[in-house]
């Protein structure tokens, strides 16, 4: 879609009318967040892409979500007054692993000045949440503590004309964490990367909400100018790529709050039917050896009684 037209300055009602359209967006994530729909366990999937060209833009915000797990994406394309938008957003995520990318790129020509996206002009964010429980018959009723390791593949780059004044916000990729929809640990990154969560108290044999929040965005200045001469152009593009995945790739459990005695004996079950990789320790062997030599005395013995 293509426009061309003198930019102008926008009016109250435009600003409040940006306002109110983004801010949907967010208060929808925000309620998915901490809001429980239904007695039952909870085990969902939230993607959503969205893309928003600026603030003198006649494009429309393109906002795409669903609650059901699919990949969501969403592009846009607009040219006006002095300025080139591209941008594009994709969330693609499921149990344990979350992807999303973010890309623009914006061309204008100096000395006007471009006024970005209330928020961010490109982004991709997933929720996901979980009921989990760790059982284990001895331990039942009880504290156990859990940690959740995470690794993450993927890119950024940013890059702008030397005649752009200032410098670019940001690039990147963030995770949160959540457990009974309390906040436990948020982290931000660049690249590929190894996260480990704090420990997360949880009872033995009892269900608990696990949430991880991801998102991948591009954000601009608010407004970026130039001062260059007339006809000249500057330009802006930012890439933010983690669709090879930011993994949960175990979950480590504990019996004390400290996190130096490593459980064992224990299961983990999801109501998602997830099967989440834990560092469960088996038995060694020598124990394997004391248990068939228990059970074998004891079979001697009921011989012997028998007789």
């Amino acid at each position: 879609m293509s426009h061309i037209f003198t930019i102008s300055s926008y009016t109250l009602a435009d600003v409040g009318s940006i306002l109110f359209h983004r801010l949907v967006s967010y208060c929808l994530f925000t309620v998915l967040l901490f809001t429980v729909t239904s007695v039952e366990a909870i085990t969902q999937v939230f993607n959503h892409a969205a893309v928003s060209a600026g603030t003198n833009s006649p494009d429309a915000d393109v906002s795409n979500f669903n609650y059901s797990g699919e990949l969501e994406y969403a592009s846009l394309t607009s040219n006006f007054g002095s300025s080139s938008f591209t941008g594009s957003a994709l969330a693609d995520s499921t149990y344990g692993v979350l992807r999303g990318s973010a890309s623009v790129n914006i061309v204008n020509y100096a000395p006007e000045s471009y006024t970005t996206a209330l928020y961010d002009p490109v982004y991709a964010n997933s929720f996901i949440r979980d009921d989990i429980t760790i059982n284990d018959p001895i331990k039942n009723g009880t504290y156990g503590y859990l940690e959740l390791s995470f690794d993450i593949t993927g890119t950024t780059t940013l890059n702008y004309t030397s005649n752009l004044n200032g410098t670019p916000t940001s690039a990147q990729g963030s995770l949160t964490v959540y457990s009974d929809s309390q906040f436990v640990k948020s982290w931000g990154f660049s690249g590929s990367t190894t996260l480990t969560s704090p420990l997360i108290q949880f009872t033995y044999g009892t269900p608990f909400e696990l949430g991880l929040s991801g998102k991948f965005f591009v954000k601009p200045w608010d407004e970026l100018s130039s001062s260059l001469q007339l006809g000249d152009t500057w330009s802006l593009s930012g890439l933010v790529d983690f669709g090879n995945t930011i993994n949960l790739s175990e979950l480590a459990i504990f019996d004390d709050i400290g996190g130096t005695q490593i459980a064992s004996g224990y299961d983990v079950s999801a109501s998602s039917g997830t099967l989440y990789p834990t560092s469960v320790i088996p038995l060694p062997a020598s124990a394997w050896l004391f248990c068939s030599g228990l059970l074998g005395l004891l079979g001697v013995s009921r011989r012997k009684k028998s007789a």
